[in-house]
């Protein structure tokens, strides 16, 4: 919600005992009705070039458990991994293609969030009805707006369902959501530019970066 200060939300939720903390604002219209974005999302962002900082420092002084914690609560550390494996990530989840949701009367919906929307529904368990109308298996370069981003391949076009609510059109994310994930992403290539090969190495060693794996590797 507008207002809410997320470090506090961090700092109570350490204070519980949760560990694997990531924030994210809940689904909601991301612009005011003059079509200006309300910047509620600067909070986060401070965050993350916290969290950037901390992350460098704790890579140079080779403080593997300040890393592994710092990964638990930002993208950053995940985004860093995939530029430097050069990952290309083309849809943002598995909704309609690897998951579904069905709901009490059996009916299908691309994922949990859009249950009850009729434009969604995609059949139903018990009837054997297959209706799929719209296209979730698109790639993020198919996307118009997403095609000139340099965060695409880390993004890959957002949220299906806060796409919907706030752009009224599940294929186009909102602006001050794309604001968010360019900075994001800025801050994991900032993040590895300053790496040598030996910071590199040493991510590997402590498990932090994780090996590719081979489907041909048995041993």
């Amino acid at each position: 919600m507008p207002g809410n200060d997320p470090q506090v939300i961090l700092d109570g939720l350490n204070e519980l005992g949760f560990s694997n903390i990531y924030l994210l604002p809940a689904t909601l219209v991301y612009e005011n009705s003059a079509g200006t974005p309300d910047g509620f999302l600067e909070p986060l962002i401070n965050i993350e070039e916290k969290r950037c900082r901390e992350l460098k420092a704790a890579v140079r002084s080779r403080n593997d458990p300040k890393i592994k914690e710092i990964g638990k609560t930002s993208l950053i550390l995940r985004l860093a991994e995939m530029k430097i494996k050069k990952i290309k990530k083309e849809r943002p989840c598995g909704a309609g293609r690897e998951l579904v949701a069905v709901s009490p009367n059996g009916d299908l919906y691309p994922c949990h969030r859009f249950a009850g929307m009729d434009e969604f529904r995609m059949g139903n368990v018990l009837t054997g009805e297959w209706t799929n109308t719209f296209n979730f298996w698109r790639s993020v370069d198919e996307i118009p707006s997403c095609k000139a981003c340099p965060a695409r391949y880390t993004c890959a076009g957002g949220c299906y369902h806060d796409n919907l609510v706030s752009t009224g059109d599940y294929k186009t994310p909102a602006r001050e959501v794309c604001r968010r994930r360019v900075a994001i992403d800025a801050l994991a290539a900032e993040l590895i530019a300053g790496f040598d090969e030996s910071d590199v190495q040493f991510l590997y060693q402590e498990t932090i970066f994780k090996e590719k794996y081979c489907p041909m590797d048995f041993t």
